[in-house]
This record gives C-alpha cells, sequence and structure tokens, in this order.
C-alpha cells in the first residue's frame, strides 16, 4: 500500500520526509535522544544503545563487596557482569558515614 502523494506543496498531514522508524510514536523520530527502556526512539536501529541520556556509569567490583572501584567504568542501560553503580561508591574515612549493602547508610563505627 503506498500512502505518498505528490504535490508542489505539502498537502495537510505530510512532510517531505520518511525517516520516521515509528509513526505511532512522536517520540520516536531521527531527531529524538536514545533513552534507556526498550525502544529505539533515535531511529538508528539499535536499542538502548550506550548514548543513551540517562545510562548509568557502572564501575568494576573486584572484591565482590558491593562497592565499585572508579578505575574501570562502562556506560550502559543495564549492568554489565560484575558491574556496580559508580556512585554508590564513598570513600572510607574515620567519622564518616557510608553506604550500606541493604541500602540507607551506616554510622561510623557500625558493621556493615
Amino acid at each position: 500500500m503506498d500512502f505518498g502523494t505528490r504535490s508542489c506543496a505539502a498537502p495537510a498531514g505530510y512532510v517531505t520526509s520518511s525517516t520516521d522508524c515509528d509513526d505511532n510514536n512522536p517520540q520516536a523520530n531521527p531527531d529524538a535522544d536514545e533513552v534507556c527502556g526498550g525502544g529505539d526512539e533515535d531511529c538508528d536501529g539499535s536499542v538502548d544503545e550506550d548514548e543513551a541520556i540517562d545510562a548509568s556509569t557502572w564501575a568494576i567490583d573486584y572484591d565482590g563487596d558491593g562497592f565499585g572501584s572508579g578505575r574501570f567504568t562502562k556506560v550502559a542501560c543495564a549492568a554489565p557482569a560484575r558491574l556496580r553503580r559508580r556512585h554508590h561508591r564513598l570513600r572510607r574515612r574515620p567519622g564518616r558515614r557510608e553506604p550500606r549493602r541493604g541500602g540507607g547508610l551506616r554510622q561510623p563505627g557500625q558493621r556493615l
């Protein structure tokens, strides 16, 4: 079925470009930013690529303590194997509160 038309001026509801990947979704178009969530918002044929504007920075958790190191990181929508969100890491200093594995912050001297 051909929905195209030829005209000197664009009729109402028509445009000169046919690059929209999902004409039923106004947020999906070649000028849109890619976001994490399962769709191809920028019409490049890829879903949730690393360039998504809301992708997280993940850091490798070498020792398995639930906190990543900032030495090796990856930006992605989903956590790659063995990586943790980087922003959950706080330096351990005396008298400073730190994140707990179960959520929240631990008090200085409190065991995890």
